[in-house]
């Protein structure tokens, strides 16, 4: 029997602009509930995942207005008792819809500890908002006060602020394997986990920070082997809405670009290399009035790669396809762990510790500096040219190899040299580290504004 982790967000949970009662949030859970046993009646053993931002923000303000009367509770204290609360009424929302269906299945919460490394770099600078909104004057009272990290957010007024730091194991996953092998849907990981160190004497201690949640999911379905992850933001099914059409045979999705109706394809592969997306791409390159939509990455030499470099025509079943549709890229929604992500994983490989890493996948002007990153954590690393030759066992390369010279490349009918792509691959590298300094200081990333600014205009003048 297959295993799906099925994470949900905020708005499965409880509905924008609805009271946060107890009666609401159960409503909604209900209706979730509908979906997940849909799954369960597919034949899938299921384990739940769920945030608790905006739970676990209204426990800690209670706590905190209610000091005077009863001491207020730790924030990881916090977290397990959301967990708690909103394991319960997905307990009883799903237990409801699954008991009306004639399914006898037990549905049980965990309360989860999810181990976090007490050095990860994000207790240093802590980003994740928690809690309400103060004014300025009010937010230096409470970090005075309380010893709490507090920031601007966006304009909206002052927060207080708590690390986000990767997840490194999950305490209860043999309670969970077992739970799951014996039938049980688990609830477990709620809100990324309760997060906890282990101190000096090996101990477990919860620490005042967020795990992601979708982090802790993916962490999850790992360690179940499962055969899927869904993260679902609200109570709907992603394929559930109205219109939708699926085409389960050749001839059928063949069919899809012969009635004229206007529509939106989803197809795979991913990199236009095999499948079905060649048909397609055959009948609709060539109409300016359709569009091309990548939504992952796109490997170099691939078919979908060479749209997005603008090449003016492609070659179809042995016919030449001129392009003439919109081809547009939609970055963030790609699966595959970004860079953060896959030093965080390397980052945690303790012993035995690999004597040397290649990377062999990513463009070959960026593989180099992921390998210079990979070597600050302590690894020997580097990324293999073409043709190169390494003796494993002597730990050394024996025979060289070479980056082929690239073709120059026509993109809006001018030439591109490798030096331009070259160029291209640093900006992209900078866009990533941009976004990466989200909640560093105003003071830090202001100076880098300014040197970067002076940095283009000395470029545009020369």
């Amino acid at each position: 029997m297959k295993k799906i982790v099925i994470a949900l967000g905020g708005n499965a949970l409880q509905e924008a602009g609805k009271p946060a009662t107890a009666e609401a949030q159960l409503e909604v859970v209900e209706k979730t509930s509908e979906y997940i046993a849909d799954i369960i009646g597919e034949g899938y053993k299921v384990i739940i995942a769920h945030g608790n931002g905006p739970q676990v923000g209204r426990i800690v303000l209670q706590n905190e207005y209610a000091t005077p009367v009863s001491p207020a509770m730790p924030f990881d204290v916090c977290g397990a008792m959301s967990q708690g609360y909103i394991g319960y009424h997905i307990q009883q929302g799903l237990t409801k819809v699954l008991r009306s269906r004639g399914n006898k299945s037990e549905v049980a919460t965990v309360v989860t500890q999810v181990l976090v490394d007490r050095n990860d770099p994000k207790f240093k600078n802590p980003s994740k908002p928690i809690g309400p909104f103060y004014t300025e004057e009010e937010a230096k009272k409470i970090a005075d006060e309380k010893g709490y990290v507090m920031k601007e957010d966006a304009g909206r007024g002052w927060r207080r602020v708590v690390a986000s730091p990767m997840p490194v194991e999950i305490e209860e996953l043999s309670a969970v394997k077992c739970l799951v092998d014996n039938g049980f849907v688990v609830i477990t990981v709620g809100g990324g986990g309760i997060p906890v160190i282990r101190n000096d004497k090996g101990e477990l201690e919860g620490t005042a920070a967020v795990i992601d949640k979708d982090l802790a999911s993916e962490k999850l379905a790992e360690d179940l082997d499962a055969d899927a992850l869904a993260l679902v933001q609200d109570g709907t099914h992603m394929f559930n809405f109205s219109n939708l059409r699926m085409t389960e045979t050749v001839e059928e999705s063949k069919g899809l670009n012969e009635d004229g109706i206007p529509k939106v394809i989803i197809s795979a592969s991913g990199m236009c290399d095999a499948g079905r997306i060649r048909h397609h791409l055959k009948h609709n390159l060539w109409k300016p009035e359709c569009t091309i939509v990548f939504v992952g990455y796109q490997g170099e030499g691939t078919l979908g790669r060479s749209l997005l470099e603008g090449v003016r025509s492609v070659k179809l079943f042995g016919e030449e396809i001129a392009v003439h549709a919109k081809i547009v890229n939609f970055q963030g929604l790609s699966s595959h762990a970004d860079r953060d992500h896959l030093l965080a994983w390397i980052a945690d490989i303790k012993a035995p510790k690999p004597q040397h890493v290649f990377i062999v996948h990513g463009d070959r002007e960026v593989a180099p500096y992921f390998a210079e990153s990979v070597e600050k954590l302590g690894f020997t690393a580097h990324a293999p040219q073409y043709t190169e030759v390494y003796d494993l066992l002597e730990d050394q390369i024996v025979a060289p190899g070479y980056l082929p010279e690239r073709k120059a490349k026509a993109v809006g009918g001018q030439r591109v040299s490798s030096a331009y792509e070259r160029l291209v691959a640093l900006g992209q590298r900078m866009v990533d580290v941009i976004r990466r300094s989200k909640g560093r200081d105003n003071k830090t990333l202001g100076r880098w504004a300014d040197q970067l600014r002076q940095l283009l205009d000395k470029w545009e003048e020369s």
